[in-house]
C-alpha cells in the first residue's frame, strides 16, 4: 500500500480526514432536508392556486411549464 501511494506524495493530493467525510455526509443530508421542505412548500402553493383556479396539478403545471425533479429523472430519494 505504501508504494501505491507514493506517486500522491507530491504535495498535490491531500488525503480526506473522517472528519470531513462526516462534515460532507451531515451537509448532503442537511441540504437533502431543505430540498424536501421547499419541494412540497412549492407543492402546497401550486395545490392552493389550483384549487382556487379550478384546475388540476397537472394541468396548472403544464400550462405554465415548469418541470419537476420528476420530468427531468431526479428522484429526490437518491440524494439522501
Amino acid at each position: 500500500m505504501a508504494g501505491s501511494l507514493e506517486k500522491y506524495e507530491g504535495g498535490q493530493v491531500q488525503m480526506i480526514s473522517e472528519e470531513d467525510i462526516d462534515k460532507a455526509r451531515k451537509d448532503v443530508s442537511r441540504q437533502h432536508v431543505e430540498w424536501r421542505k421547499r419541494k412540497r412548500g412549492c407543492m402546497e402553493i401550486i395545490d392552493t392556486i389550483c384549487e382556487g383556479a379550478d384546475l388540476n396539478r397537472k394541468e396548472f403545471i403544464k400550462k405554465l411549464g415548469i418541470e419537476l425533479d420528476e420530468d427531468v429523472k431526479v428522484n429526490i430519494n437518491d440524494y439522501a
